[in-house]
């Protein structure tokens, strides 16, 4: 009986040092930041969205009017980059844009001549993480950086 108390203890330390030691399955994420431009312009207005290799964990930031990006929380590894703007084609008012502004969101240049933000349009390839062929390797504990240069 005590040699069985004895290897079921050992059995129950072992599984328990497996859980918690060797087991630390928890992604990891670090910032992700770069200038986007397009025909030899900062491009104003869209959606950068950055996700790990086999498409479970994504995050996504705005651009700025200047073309800069800030993604927070990306997956550290291997990752896919995808830019979009699309989501910017409709003209949003003033007051919406000063919405977005005031909750902290840092969105694209709004332009007085047309009453909306101005809208890129950027190939389609660029929306897509199969296509976009945007990919790299991000570090842990450290801003990474990503400039980009998109073609036609």
């Amino acid at each position: 009986m005590q040699r069985w108390l004895v290897g079921f203890l050992v059995g129950l330390i072992c599984v328990y040092a497996v859980m918690y030691l060797g087991c630390d399955a928890r992604p990891e994420f670090t910032a992700v930041e770069g200038t986007i431009t397009y025909k030899n312009a900062p491009l104003p207005a869209g959606l950068v969205v950055v996700s790990n290799e086999s498409d479970t964990l994504s995050a996504s930031g705005y651009l700025k009017g200047d073309g800069t990006y800030t993604v927070a929380n990306a997956p550290v590894g291997p990752v896919r980059v995808t830019v979009r703007t699309n989501e910017f084609k409709d003209v949003m008012s003033a007051k919406a844009a000063a919405d977005l502004r005031a909750r902290g969101i840092p969105g694209p240049v709004y332009d007085e001549k047309v009453k909306g933000f101005r809208y890129v349009p950027i190939p389609d390839r660029y929306g897509d993480r199969d296509l976009s062929g945007l990919k790299l390797d991000l570090k842990p504990r450290t801003v990474n950086r990503f400039d980009i240069d998109l073609t036609p």
